[in-house]
């Protein structure tokens, strides 16, 4: 299988911020995601932690989640094609990441131009406000007032809407 350095990740200049646990939470390599990708946006609700996030739509126990997460350079290429499904507002975009047996969350947004790029242990206490984004991937959401529309990778370069929910 194919890794990548973690320490390479998020380093162009389009990123203004690169959370330093990124380094110290995960191992040096990573393996590198395979095959294609179909993005779920969750739009989250106040007053919710992680966990909350993901156990709305089932999945409870970091096992459930694993399969839902992106490798860092799938976030990295969302944030340097500008996809158009982050929000790039000051709002942030969470993506569940693993390092094989546990779950992070990195919290991505655009502040003054650039991608500020934080990393959350799952069982984070915090509370996030409404309007957020949780991004799941290869997985189909229930029926959730919360879900709003999939996303399809067709190609390396790009994502396209591929159905509204």
């Amino acid at each position: 299988m194919k890794t990548y350095k973690v320490s390479n990740c998020f380093k162009s200049k389009i990123f203004g911020y690169r959370d330093s646990d990124i380094d110290s939470w995960l191992p040096v390599e990573l393996p590198i995601a395979q095959g294609k990708a179909v993005s779920t946006i969750y739009k989250t609700k106040s007053g919710q932690t992680f966990k909350d996030m993901f156990a709305e739509n089932g999945l409870n126990a970091e096992a459930d989640i694993i399969p839902c997460c992106y490798s860092l350079q799938e976030v990295e290429n969302m944030c340097e094609e500008n996809n158009s499904n982050l929000l790039d507002n000051g709002y942030v975009n969470f993506f569940p990441i693993t390092d094989g047996s546990k779950v992070f969350v990195l919290f991505v947004n655009r502040r003054g131009g650039q991608w500020d790029v934080y990393v959350y242990r799952l069982d984070n206490d915090d509370e996030w406000d409404a309007d957020r984004q949780l991004f799941l991937r290869n997985v189909k959401l229930g029926d959730s007032d919360s879900l709003t529309l999939a996303i399809e990778t067709v190609k390396k370069a790009g994502y396209q809407v591929s159905k509204i929910m």
